[in-house]
C-alpha cells in the first residue's frame, strides 16, 4: 500500500489497526501487516509504505472474504487513506 501522504506517520499506524481488524473475518486463517524496510538488494521494491500478507485456506473462500461486511469497511477506509493498492493471489 502507498499512502497518499508518506510522510504522514499517523496514517501508517491507521493502516496498521486497520488491517488488523481483518482478523476477525471467519476464513482469514493469518495475517501479516507492517511497514515497508528499507533494503538495496536488487530487486526488491522498497517503493511502497506497508504490506500485508493474507492467508485464507483456498480459492473457495475469497468471495467470503472479499463480501465481508468487515472487508468492505476496511477497505472503503483504506482506499480514502492509500493513494494506490496492490493485491496478488497466489495458490501455496
Amino acid at each position: 500500500m502507498w499512502l497518499r501522504d508518506a510522510a504522514q506517520r499517523p496514517d501508517i499506524q491507521e493502516v496498521l489497526a486497520l488491517v488488523g481488524e481483518l482478523e476477525k473475518i471467519t476464513v482469514v486463517r493469518e495475517l501479516v501487516c507492517g511497514p515497508a524496510m528499507f533494503s538495496d538488494w536488487e530487486g526488491i521494491d522498497p517503493s511502497f509504505d506497508v504490506g500485508m500478507i493474507l492467508t485464507l485456506d483456498s480459492q473457495r473462500d475469497v468471495p467470503a472474504y472479499r463480501f465481508d461486511p468487515v472487508h468492505l469497511r476496511v477497505a472503503a477506509r483504506l482506499h480514502e487513506i492509500c493513494a494506490r493498492i496492490q493485491a496478488y493471489y497466489i495458490s501455496c
